[in-house]
């Protein structure tokens, strides 16, 4: 059964496949194929306003986060960066973008670009496979007022470091990974009374309750939707 995603992903292996990725340079990106890149961002959770010839560079860090003066490139397998709603180079998308064209590079190279028909659905359902894994967690609203509980933002690298796992419902609820959406602090779960825990944001201090037995994010977007725990 055909799915937006499944047919996102045989068009990005079309393009590239046919060679209309492979041949683009500057100018001649043409329209099929931004739209192609459009369809794999916009499935993938990303929010792209443009996709522009050009290059973005990382810093490569010292063990204490400092960037070391030594950079790399954020997109060595795709001649095109990615621009956000802000109009901003958007660095993850960029990586995610560039590995993503790099993987099925590599997987037509090892076929010599001659798939046949079940080689061809497997490179597809692997493509639909890392879309879905990029999209990024919902938000849960906490408060009344619209205070949202977000993911961290991940990080991406060279080495396929943008193909990352992103929380989901099902997950145990942890600290290092909850984030107070806008002013970007990140939220600590603790115990607040007997009955109840509370998360605190460590950089404006905003302080939510919620009941202790509440253990995976999709109970606690539960408890903040319908006021109970889920039976």
């Amino acid at each position: 059964m055909s799915t937006p995603i499944l047919e996102a992903s045989a068009d990005f292996v079309d393009a590239i496949s046919l060679g209309y990725a492979v041949e683009m340079r500057g100018d001649n990106f043409s329209y099929l194929s931004k739209m192609r890149m459009f369809a794999i961002l916009t499935q993938a959770g990303f929010e792209p306003k443009a996709i522009e010839s050009g290059k973005l560079n990382g810093n490569y860090l010292d063990q204490s986060g400092h960037a070391t003066g030594e950079t790399f490139e954020i997109n060595p397998h795709f001649p095109y960066k990615v621009i956000n709603q802000e109009n901003e180079d958007d660095y993850f998308a960029t990586g995610w973008l560039s590995c993503l064209f790099g993987f099925v590079r590599r997987y037509l190279d090892g076929s010599k670009n001659s798939l046949n028909n079940e080689e061809k659905q497997e490179l597809i359902n692997l493509v639909a496979k890392e879309i879905k894994r990029a999209i990024p967690f919902t938000p849960i609203q906490i408060t009344r007022d619209g205070d949202l509980l977000c993911e961290a933002p991940p990080s991406g690298n060279l080495w396929g470091g943008y193909f990352v796992d992103h929380m989901r419902d099902k997950d145990k609820i942890e600290g290092s990974s909850m984030v107070h959406k806008f002013c970007y602090g990140f939220m600590n779960r603790l115990r607040a009374t007997e009955d109840l825990d509370v998360l605190v944001c460590k950089l404006c201090f905003l302080r939510v309750l919620f009941p202790k037995e509440i253990v995976q994010y999709g109970q606690l977007r539960y408890w903040f939707e319908f006021g109970k725990l889920i039976e």
